[in-house]
């Protein structure tokens, strides 16, 4: 027993150590883990990360001698000690007081939203920003966050303090557009400017970091006065991405905040998306940063309970109100203050309709259209536009949305169906209807990339008889009975600006489909116009389906992402088919619940017509930029600036469809011309006439000398010599009757000869089209030669005659207007003019570019209008003076070129085209104008060539094939081979 007793007493014992020893291990693998997770920085609250930061220490490698340690250090010591202090109320963090969010959940901003109820001041020594932001494809740059110093003038350019992002460079922080006084410091003396914006200071990482779009990234500034290096007296700033410091870079001048008459901040910019928009009092280290960034907040906050007061909470007078409501209508309130300044702030808030800002900009929405079996309309009846016979289907407007109900997907008698549909048995049909498509982006939602809908059904039990698919720029027919093909997709008629959703918000287009018996032949009418016209495929009759069913707005069998479209008015036609002419007076006769902003604008014969003007946004881009970015990003046209100002790049307004898109025109020259000098005073392009040099300059020099030494006679000497005076810059003097043949010979081109048959069949259209004409071109300077002064100035003058000199178009700078003119010189005129001409002044062309100028002129009732289109600015000039050329079967046969310049083909018009037509040609030409450089090669480098020669073995083979290699002679600048 006694042994029994030791073993149970022993077993205990174990137990007992086992247990203890378990526990142990347990506790030193929590210690272990511990220590790893304080390893990282990103989870080190503790002691020694906390004295670190807290005493500066790692900047105590700075100090040298005891003397800067006593100076400088030690006082900071003492002072940070104190916080530590068991006693002290500063033992943990104060907290977020003066923490501000000023934007909490994510919002999408196509222009800067002023905080009407906060105005954050800054204070210095030290505070932080942070945001998530994400930018979009067409984002160039913008503010995150700013205040500027003023609303109106200069001000409002310039910043007090800002936070901005470049898409290329990265963030910069942006201040002191309020103070004005050098220091000395600054790096960069400031220059006298009369833009506030010029004075401020922008300070970025020197390293610059892409900013990639579609990506969210956390990104944090922090501006402090460093305590621990007093040598950086004005503090510095610190970029952060994601938690991780970027770069610091120190302040050339010291921070401050401005009072900007408590306007209060701006967040956001045009292609940005934010969310969680912060500022701190203080600095917020990277691993607190990247506690926020994981977490929401900083740790010590969460567990604290603190709460970041929002904009909301600070308001203190009126209901809440979210800051998307406030910033969205911070214009609207600035304008009525000024129009109610003794109402209250309350009834300003009434006033305004609380409706999200782009809900003005939606197109209107109309009802559904029924679902189900729906009876049709068998009343026929006069049509009261065409006096045609006509069966009224649907009425209208409705939305063609998806079907709710199918009944069973493999039959064709589900919703939307018009059961009994009229016959057209032995006769043809037309249809004709107002349509409403979707937008392209509302396509892509349901996966519909072709964006057409299956408008139109005609059926009976278990059989399809044909259907029209209805596209943006297409029309497609099935016809199953077809006997050469069952489907017939016509071409894409439409040009890109007609689509039927080309414009921001689609508008209503009216649109006929008719099958003719009288010749099999089935036809596609948009806006009035016939489209697309094709045989088709098989007895128009046998599409009459015995059942006379008819399903509008779905697919058979199913819906098969059909996208939602709009329509009103469906008309059919039986017998026969609608004429053109009747065609295009439905589309002429819109029904009276469609206003004309409803409806798409006729370009071609409509007295005026949108265009953009040289409008800029408030970071310099004009109407250019917004039509190159708006196929990528089609909101940043919503927005008022760019709808107003730029109706044809942002296709605010919905252009109908004409044939006649493709304007008959004549050209001069196939390609680019390179015209320089020949001379001190210029170059002459003659046309052709099938001679060579010899015999051209012979000719030339034969008719100037019998014209020299008749005396030089000339009608209209005068007129011309007041345009060779008043011309700024050199001009070739055709009165010098010692130099002139000498000079006109030697100022002979023959590599810019024109076929002067295009010029002679232009004059005979525009001649008969009552005078109406356009002339077209575009030209960029070529080196400093081009140049008149700082100005490139093209001087070109259009001869119908050399000698005597007599020209009916001049252009160039005159001392009436520097900037260039045209004038249009006349043989008939009125008795009472001082001169023979008239000139619409121009605006200055590109210095580093291509310049696009058209002059126009068109007869508008008794007087004429001549219009000058220089890029996108126009310049008109209305005048009752005829325009009579000085030789009746020819506008010119030669061209005077006074400075060197690149000239592309010209284009001669025998009609007046609009400046939105040539505004559309401005936009489709001016990205492919863009000059594109070949590889930078030195020409003393030469490329060894190595060839072989393998000899024929047999006469069946080929001749021999002939290797070329080059050696490699290093990196080459662009991507060529470089073997």
């Amino acid at each position: 027993h006694r042994n029994l007793k030791d073993r149970l007493l022993f077993e205990e014992q174990l137990l007992r150590g086992l247990a203890r020893f378990v526990l142990l291990i347990i506790l030193f693998g929590f210690l272990i883990v511990g220590s790893m997770k304080l390893a990282n920085t990103f989870y080190s609250a503790g002691v020694y990360e906390e004295l670190k930061n807290s005493f500066a220490l790692p900047s105590l490698k700075q100090v040298k001698t005891s003397r800067q340690f006593f100076t400088n250090y030690l006082p900071f010591l003492a002072e940070r000690a104190r916080r530590f202090s068991p006693l002290s109320s500063t033992y943990f963090e104060t907290g977020l007081d003066g923490a501000v969010e000023l934007l909490t959940e994510r919002q999408e901003f196509e222009l800067p939203l002023r905080l009407t109820s906060i105005n954050v001041n800054v204070r210095v020594p030290s505070f932080t920003f942070t945001a998530w932001v994400r930018t979009s494809p067409y984002f160039v740059g913008g503010y995150i966050a700013r205040k500027r110093v003023g609303k109106e003038g200069i001000a409002k350019d310039a910043v007090c303090w800002g936070w901005y992002l470049n898409h290329y460079y990265g963030e910069e922080v942006h201040y002191g557009g309020h103070d004005y006084f050098p220091h000395k410091n600054e790096s960069l003396l400031f220059k006298e400017s009369s833009s506030a914006k010029d004075r401020q200071l922008q300070i970025g990482p020197k390293v610059k970091r892409e900013i990639t779009p579609n990506i969210y990234m956390f990104l944090a500034i922090t501006v402090s006065r460093n305590d621990s290096s007093p040598s950086l007296d004005m503090g510095q700033v610190s970029f952060f991405r994601n938690g991780i410091l970027i770069d610091s870079q120190p302040l050339t001048r010291a921070f401050s905040d401005c009072y900007n008459s408590m306007e209060g901040p701006l967040i956001g910019d045009n292609g940005l998306s934010l969310s969680q928009v912060r500022y701190y009092p203080k600095v917020v280290e990277g691993w607190k940063q990247k506690e926020i960034m994981h977490y929401g907040d900083i740790i010590s906050e969460l567990v604290k309970g603190s709460v970041h007061p929002s904009v909301n909470k600070l308001k203190k007078d009126g209901p809440a109100q979210s800051v998307a409501d406030m910033a969205e209508h911070a214009q609207i309130l600035d304008s009525m203050r000024d129009q109610k300044q003794k109402q209250s702030l309350q009834e300003l808030r009434d006033a305004i309709p609380m409706t999200p800002w782009n809900d003005s900009l939606k197109q209107s929405k109309v009802a559904e259209a029924a679902h189900g079996a729906l009876i049709s309309n068998e009343t026929i009846r006069q049509d009261n536009v065409t006096g045609r016979l006509v069966y009224h289907l649907f009425q209208g407007p409705a939305r063609l949305t998806e079907p709710r109900d199918y009944h069973d997907a493999n039959k064709i008698d589900g919703p939307r169906t018009f059961t009994q549909a009229p016959s057209f048995l032995g006769t043809g049909v037309s249809f004709s209807w107002w349509h409403r498509h979707s937008r392209m982006e509302d396509c892509l939602a349901v996966s519909n990339a072709k964006c057409a809908v299956d408008f139109l059904q005609a059926h009976t039990k278990g059989t399809m008889c044909w259907t029209l698919q209805v596209g943006p720029d297409f029309a497609l027919f099935q016809n199953p009975m077809g006997e050469s093909t069952k489907f017939r997709s016509s071409d894409k008629f439409l040009t890109q600006h007609e689509h039927l959703n080309a414009a921001s918000e689609p508008k209503w287009r009216h649109l006929a489909f008719v099958l003719d018996a009288s010749d099999q032949t089935v036809s596609f009418y948009v806006d009035g116009y016939l489209g697309w016209s094709a045989e088709w495929g098989s007895r128009v009759e046998f599409a009459d389906c015995t059942g006379r069913e008819l399903t509008f707005g779905r697919s058979f069998p199913g819906w098969k992402n059909g996208i939602e479209v709009e329509i009103y008015d469906l008309k059919m036609f039986v017998g026969a088919a609608l004429s053109a002419a009747d065609v295009l007076l439905l589309a002429k006769t819109p029904g009276a619940i469609l206003q004309s902003e409803d409806l798409c604008v006729d370009t071609y014969s409509a007295a005026t017509t949108p265009i953009d003007s040289l409008w800029q946004d408030d970071h310099g881009r004009d109407c250019r930029w917004y039509a190159s970015q708006r196929h990528e990003a089609p909101s940043i046209c919503t927005q008022e600036g760019p709808k107003c100002k730029c109706p044809v790049a942002c296709l605010s307004f919905q252009p109908c469809y004409a044939p006649q898109i493709d304007h008959r025109h004549y050209q001069l020259w196939s390609r680019i011309q390179t015209i320089q000098k020949k001379t001190s005073t210029g170059t002459i392009c003659l046309d052709a006439l099938g001679q060579d040099r010899a015999e051209k300059h012979a000719e030339i020099k034969t008719s100037c000398e019998a014209w020299v030494s008749s005396g030089m006679p000339g009608n209209y000497q005068s007129d011309w010599l007041t345009d060779f005076q008043e011309a700024s810059g050199s001009r070739i003097d055709f009165y010098n009757a010692s130099s002139v043949c000498a000079e006109a010979v030697a100022a002979l081109d023959e590599e810019c000869a024109f076929d002067s048959a295009e010029v002679r069949a232009f004059t005979v259209d525009a001649k008969r089209n009552g005078g109406d004409m356009t002339i077209s071109f575009w030209v960029r300077p070529i080196d400093e030669a081009s140049f008149l002064g700082k100005q490139f100035l093209p001087h070109v003058a259009f001869y119908s005659s050399l000698f005597p000199p007599e020209h009916n178009m001049v252009i160039g700078a005159f001392d009436s207007n520097p900037d260039g003119e045209i004038r249009i010189h006349s043989s008939c005129h009125d008795s009472t003019a001082a001169h023979i001409f008239e000139s619409v002044h121009m605006n200055p062309a590109s210095v580093d570019g291509w310049t696009s100028i058209s002059y126009v002129r068109r007869r508008v009732a008794d007087a004429w209008a001549n219009k000058v289109v220089i890029d996108l600015g126009t310049e008109e000039l209305k005048s009752k003076q005829a325009l009579c050329l000085f030789d009746p079967d020819l506008w010119f046969h030669a061209i005077e070129f006074n400075y060197p310049m690149y000239m592309t083909p010209i284009r001669l018009y025998p009609e007046a085209l609009s400046v939105e037509q040539i505004q559309r040609k401005f936009y489709k030409l001016v990205d492919e104008m863009v000059m594109h450089s070949g590889p930078e090669v030195p020409f003393r480098k030469v490329i060894p060539v190595e060839q072989i020669n393998y000899p024929m073995r047999t006469a069946l083979v080929a001749p021999p094939v002939i290797f070329q290699v080059r050696e490699d002679e290093g990196a080459c600048a662009y991507d060529y081979s470089n073997s």
